[in-house]
């Protein structure tokens, strides 16, 4: 970022009166001996006065390598991670380590993963495995890697990190040197701090309220958060902290990212240019009033309230939807036995099931569901189930739904469609189950059979005309 850049983003953060975070480990340049004035200056600045670096015995250090336990450490109060997982499967991070709490706090992120039971926390991570943290966090698309063909070095990327560098490389948070990326190369702290000075862009404190046109990304780390009459020309992060966050009148022109959200993300006249992402929570609460947020994908429990166009399932999950309409809830590959709870408040116009197990269920309406994986099922009143080609196990209120089949479970007006056979009816049967309407019509012939029945024996013992001649 440039002099001009930064003068507009603090104009910017002050109008809209957003905190700059002043945690214990908070600073400032003047407070380090070895402070350095060159291209670092900026970003090791911003991470320092943003409580992330805190240095030693009053030195920044710039220029030593970082480990990973240090860098799990920033990132983790960058995002205020504050719930960490258990390490019983690390055999590597001693208990009364200084670096434990993160440890834990970055494997619950998703952040760090390690590898054979063991996480390195005192080794010097390499550009590639920090490459790979950073679109970890960010949730970087790491589908295409034909953006490493410009680098010499490429084939030096471990097959596990190409997509994460890749997306990297994409996305234009690190361009390389002289034509290489160097990814077995350790990384400084200088270096690190230039890559997230640009990634992590304005960071909002807890509790205050926003009015101002943000450039580049926007983190919300904290619970009890108000952004309001905010354009974030980025990414909008509510990191793992931010438990509880509300947004009103809230443009933003890339992604929503919801790493937090267990108590509550409240979006009122709210626009996500690219949707929104929630990955991580153990649960997610989404309320949504007079807002435009595009494809909503999950990846952990959710209950939804409001109106929302699509919502797509990622991972085996249950998704509760409240009150409401969701248009269409597409169940992605991959997200077997997921399931989805429509209450009575609660509409759903289409379930598509492209996972094998999905159940759909509640007292809510759902119009139609379809079936391209086996073992979907529907128990909701009157929704159309249909099937595609080679599907099994499907079923519709109980009832078995064939393969390119459609059928309607009970309830008002419910009816089964059968392409092939046409349903039958009373008229030309010799039985069987016929309408309601037909039961009545034969009932009615046996009750006027045996009242001829009747006057026949009467007629007999007066030894009057017969039936035949009466007839």
């Amino acid at each position: 970022m440039g002099k001009e850049h930064q003068k507009r983003v603090l104009a910017a953060l002050m109008a809209a009166s957003i905190a700059i975070p002043t945690p214990l480990l908070a600073a400032s340049p003047a407070d380090f001996s070895d402070f350095p004035n060159n291209w670092a200056t900026n970003a090791l600045s911003y991470a320092v006065s943003n409580g992330l670096l805190s240095g030693d015995n009053g030195k920044i250090l710039a220029n030593d390598t970082l480990k990973r336990a240090e860098m799990a450490a920033i990132l983790n109060r960058l995002a205020g991670a504050v719930k960490g997982a258990s390490l019983t499967g690390y055999t590597d991070v001693p208990a009364t380590a200084w670096y434990y709490d993160d440890m834990a706090k970055a494997v619950q992120m998703g952040t760090f993963a390690g590898d054979g039971g063991m996480l390195c926390p005192e080794e010097p991570i390499t550009r590639q495995e920090f490459f790979a943290v950073l679109a970890r966090f960010y949730c970087l698309d790491q589908s295409n890697t034909d953006v490493l063909q410009q680098y010499a070095d490429s084939s030096q990327i471990a097959p596990w990190a190409k997509g994460a560098v890749a997306a990297m490389v994409q996305a234009g948070y690190i361009h390389g040197n002289e034509g290489k990326l160097s990814p077995l190369a350790p990384i400084t702290r200088a270096e690190f701090s230039q890559v997230l000075y640009q990634l992590a862009g304005n960071i909002a404190e807890d509790g205050k309220t926003a009015d101002a046109n943000m450039e580049g990304n926007l983190i919300v780390r904290k619970s009890d958060a108000s952004l309001s009459n905010v354009t974030v020309k980025g990414d909008l992060v509510i990191a793992d902290g931010a438990q509880r966050v509300k947004l009103d009148n809230v443009e933003v022109e890339g992604r929503i990212l919801v790493r937090g959200g267990a108590d509550g993300v409240e979006f009122s006249k709210t626009t996500a240019g690219k949707g929104v992402l929630a990955v991580h929570p153990n649960q997610a609460n989404f309320t949504a009033a007079n807002s435009s947020l595009g494809d909503v994908t999950l990846s952990s429990d959710t209950k939804l309230s409001g109106d929302f166009d699509k919502v797509q399932i990622s991972k085996p999950l249950s998704l509760t939807v409240e009150k409401g309409k969701i248009g269409t809830v597409q169940v992605q590959a991959g997200a077997e036995n997921a399931k989805i709870q429509v209450e009575k408040d609660g509409t759903v116009s289409k379930v598509e099931a492209k996972a094998k197990g999905t159940r759909v269920s509640g007292k809510g309406s759902v119009g139609e569901v379809y079936a391209g994986e086996d073992g979907v099922q529907a128990s909701t009143e009157n929704t159309k189930v249909t099937t595609g080609d080679n599907v099994s196990g499907v079923q519709a209120g109980g009832k078995e739904v064939k393969p390119k089949t459609t059928v309607t479970t009970e309830g008002k007006n419910a009816e089964e469609e059968i392409p092939v056979r046409k349903k039958k009816h009373s008229s030309g049967s010799s039985g069987g189950s016929g309408s309601s309407s037909e039961k009545k019509k034969a009932m009615v012939w046996q009750m006027v059979y045996g009242m001829v029945q009747v006057q026949t024996a009467c007629i007999t013992r007066q030894k009057g005309p017969t039936l035949s001649a009466l007839l």
